[in-house]
C-alpha cells in the first residue's frame, strides 16, 4: 500500500466518534442525504456590522473523509448541504458549502455557512 492509499485509510479511522468527530449529515447537490463523521470547528464569536455587538459566527469549518463509503468523494460548492448543529447539543440547521479549504486524496475541509 503506497502513502496516498494508507493516508486515505487513515482518514476515515482518524473519524473516531466520541473522541474528535461527531456525527452530521451530508446532502449533496441532486444526491441522498448520508450521516457521516466529521470533525467540526466553529468560528464562536464575530463582531455585527457596526462593529459593537458580537453574534455566533455564520461560518463553520468541516473536515470529512474523502471516501465515497466514509465521506463524500466529491463537492459541490454552494449546492451541497451539512446538516449539523450551530453549537455542540443544539438544534440541526442546514449550512450551505462556500469553499472547499482543502482537498486531497483522503480528506475535504470544507466552509459552510448558514
Amino acid at each position: 500500500m503506497g502513502f496516498r492509499e494508507q493516508y486515505a485509510a487513515d482518514m476515515v479511522n482518524l473519524m473516531n466518534m466520541g473522541e474528535i468527530s461527531e456525527q452530521i449529515s451530508y446532502t449533496p447537490y441532486g444526491g441522498t442525504l448520508k450521516t457521516i463523521k466529521a470533525v467540526v470547528k466553529r468560528w464562536g464569536f464575530e463582531k455585527s456590522a457596526e462593529g459593537m455587538n458580537k453574534t455566533l459566527a455564520r461560518y463553520a469549518e468541516v473536515l470529512i473523509a474523502n471516501n465515497a463509503t466514509y465521506g463524500v468523494d466529491s463537492v459541490s460548492v454552494g449546492m451541497d448541504i451539512v446538516s449539523m448543529a450551530k453549537v455542540p447539543g443544539g438544534a440541526v440547521i442546514d449550512w450551505v458549502v462556500v469553499e472547499i479549504v482543502n482537498g486531497d486524496c483522503g480528506s475535504w475541509q470544507l466552509r459552510v455557512k448558514h
